[in-house]
């Protein structure tokens, strides 16, 4: 399927997304002004914001140059099996039903 080292393979099929928390009532500015610079935004069932085309670096130096206090910065890597079910999506030969 691939010839790549590990983590290069798991990064390309599953990729890895940025945590980042703030205050509520500063997330939609923070969301707003990373969608601006390109990166792919959402907010989780948590209200954290998953984040993916930024580096923790630049996250972190925009938040602080817009005086935006993060509570959390963190790197969330995809596992071996996010990888596999990533590459092998399109191959699954049964699948379970959806809820009506």
């Amino acid at each position: 399927m691939a010839d790549k080292p590990l983590a290069d393979l798991i990064d390309s099929a599953a990729g890895a997304h940025l945590t980042i928390r703030t205050l509520p009532a500063r997330r939609g500015e923070l969301a707003a002004t990373l969608r601006a610079l390109e990166a792919r935004v959402e907010t989780r069932a948590d209200d954290a914001l998953a984040v993916r085309g930024t580096t923790p670096q630049e996250a972190g130096m925009l938040a602080h140059h817009r005086g935006i206090p993060l509570t959390e910065l963190s790197i969330q890597r995809s596992t071996l099996e996010d990888a596999y079910m990533a590459l092998t999506d399109d191959a699954v030969e049964y699948r379970a039903k959806e809820a009506a």
